[in-house]
């Protein structure tokens, strides 16, 4: 589900938009006066197709949205457009589209969507955050925590701006800040699962191997079925020696989701260890004795790093999608 996960490909494009003729006159030349349509009265036909059109704007949304919970993408980006059709300024449907855009690794639209939901509502702490995504997938650390920055400048108890800033700290070696990131963000949310997951990186990272376990197993309690936390505990358990287990974790994770083993969370450190899959699991667990030569293949993806959450919550009032 949602939106792209661990390191992405080094893409370095950068986006430009176009901005549309002003119609004014080069400097010299005469003023050419364009008549303004004057606006219709209250009550008019025109103005009350306006109004009408208006109210279709929440019912598009949130078929968008079930169309993009559905992978359904194109179809989502329609409703979006149609939402911008009737009012060109609406910030939140920008923000939509361009988190669409985003799932698609269309990484320059869904830049220019959320600039324009940004010029629409400059306080979307959202398109600020989501933007930062976009930013943190390219690995451009900096650009995302300006943007992460923004998000909680604008609304300091957004706890999922606080996650994605720690975990851009951390994909550049700042553990320390990153950690104090993500202690803020559980204050904010003290059952979130993906908050505490990302304590679990953390904490390991810093060597700090008996709480990136409480953290981890915090999570797993929460939702048994959050495969990050399980491969992550797996990724500890390795460190700590205990390979049996750690063998186990890494099964239960691929078990939930098949794909995950493409999405690695990058650790350059250790010996490599092999993702088992669920059907070979019994002939190769015999072969633990042998630790230093089981293997894990931390081959890069496609989408993009760790980013902990894209967010649509607040306007959606739905639940966070994860990237």
């Amino acid at each position: 589900m949602g939106l792209p996960r661990f390191f992405s490909e080094k893409s370095r494009n950068y986006y430009r938009i176009s901005i549309p003729s002003t119609g004014e006159s080069s400097p010299g030349s005469p003023k050419v006066m364009t008549p303004k349509t004057p606006k219709s009265p209250p009550g008019t036909p025109t103005r009350n197709r306006e109004k009408e059109q208006a109210k279709k704007i929440p019912e598009l949304l949130e078929k968008g949205h079930k169309a993009q919970k559905k992978q359904q993408y194109d179809k989502a980006i329609s409703f979006y457009d149609k939402v911008l059709s009737i009012n060109p300024t609406n910030s939140e449907a920008w923000n939509r589209k361009g988190f669409v855009c985003h799932l698609c690794e269309k990484v320059c639209q869904a830049i220019e969507c959320y600039d324009l939901s940004i010029k629409y509502n400059p306080k979307n702490a959202l398109a600020w955050n989501n933007k930062g995504g976009v930013y943190l997938g390219l690995e451009k650390y900096i650009d995302a925590l300006l943007c992460f920055n923004e998000a909680i400048f604008i609304d300091p108890d957004y706890n999922v701006g606080w996650n994605n800033k720690g975990v851009t700290l951390r994909q550049m070696g700042r553990f320390k800040e990153s950690l104090e990131c993500h202690e803020k963000a559980l204050v904010l949310g003290p059952n979130d699962q993906q908050t505490l997951n990302q304590l679990g990186r953390v904490t390991f990272l810093l060597e700090d191997y008996n709480t990136s376990l409480s953290h981890f197993d915090k999570a797993i309690k929460i939702d048994p079925k959050f495969y990050p936390a399980l491969y992550g505990k797996g990724v500890l358990l390795r460190e700590m020696g205990d390979n049996e287990n750690a063998i186990k974790c890494f099964n239960k994770a691929v078990s939930i989701n098949p794909n995950y083993q493409e999405d690695h969370w990058v650790i350059a450190r250790g010996p490599p260890v092999t993702v088992i899959s669920p059907q070979n699991s019994q002939n190769n667990l015999s072969d633990t004795d042998s630790a230093p030569q089981i293997r894990l293949d931390l081959s890069k993806s496609s989408r993009g790093p760790d980013v902990c959450c894209i967010d649509l919550s607040k306007s959606s009032k739905g639940p966070i999608e994860e990237v």
